[in-house]
């Protein structure tokens, strides 16, 4: 194990870990045993220059337990998705309760692979809804599938893609609320979007979660981007995007490379 890096004896609370700037690393299922997520970080710790830097990863529901008794202090762990059902007969569904017990601070709702599969904004407000009532604090993807310089639609479909996912939300509970902002046609490109094209959706995401929530609320919401994130630039990039961090990939499974956006964003 990293001397940088040890393991906590008191495990901080999810607030503490969400400074600026706010890394989330969503490993997907690209890793599917538990030792080669531990093997992963251990090679991102050897990468990074201090030791206060930290991230948040998200993994599949099945590690959440084990990865959270190791209590590492370098990274807060959440799930990839939860369902909105209750306890009963629902073979294969993992519910809020189940990811919190396992020790989940937050979970990824709305991501653009989930909504590619058929899910639907009101669907996911159910479960945006469901995990802020109960405690689980929430990173919403939304991002336009197109966009075209000739006309303003994609900003609508911002608009409405966030109204939607945020119909079932109190707005006492925006506190426990991430936005990530992930345009589908920059996701797996060679170039993420422009930092002009990012400020453009972030001020549309900002309006439109003042119109849903009041000023004072929209401020304290962070917003992250998402899509081809690399460590080239980014810490430019998020100075000059408007958003309070990344939400990372394909990138998190290059240790050299994650470590690089991670130390550029706190360097930056």
């Amino acid at each position: 194990m990293s001397q940088l890096y040890h393991r906590e004896t008191q495990n901080p609370c999810y607030t503490n870990a969400m400074q600026n700037p706010l890394i989330i690393a969503n490993l997907k299922t690209y890793l599917s045993n538990v030792k080669h997520v531990f093997h992963l970080q251990e090679s991102v710790w050897q990468h990074l220059h201090k030791e206060k830097y930290s991230y948040l990863l998200a993994v599949p529901a099945t590690m959440l337990y084990q990865i959270v008794q190791e209590k590492y202090k370098a990274f807060k762990v959440g799930a990839q998705n939860v369902d909105t059902i209750e306890e009963g007969a629902h073979t294969g569904a993992v519910n809020v309760e189940a990811v919190l017990s396992a020790g989940a601070s937050f979970t990824i709702l709305g991501h653009s692979e989930v909504r590619e599969t058929g899910e639907t904004s009101g669907e996911i407000a159910e479960k945006v809804g469901a995990s802020l009532q109960k405690g689980l604090s929430v990173v919403l993807c939304i991002g336009e599938k197109s966009r075209k310089d000739s006309d303003s639609d994609y900003l609508d479909d911002i608009k409405d893609m966030l109204a939607e996912s945020l119909q079932n939300v109190d707005r006492r509970a925006v506190h426990e609320l991430i936005v990530a902002y992930e345009p589908v046609w920059a996701i797996g490109a060679p170039k993420p979007a422009t930092s002009e094209q990012t400020l453009e959706a972030v001020i549309q995401i900002r309006r439109t979660l003042a119109q849903l929530f009041g000023l004072d609320n929209a401020k304290k919401i962070k917003i992250l981007y998402g899509g081809a994130v690399t460590a080239d630039g980014v810490a430019q990039f998020v100075n000059e995007a408007g958003v309070d961090g990344v939400l990372v990939g394909r990138a998190a499974l290059n240790p050299k490379e994650f470590a690089d956006i991670v130390n550029s964003l706190y360097e930056g």
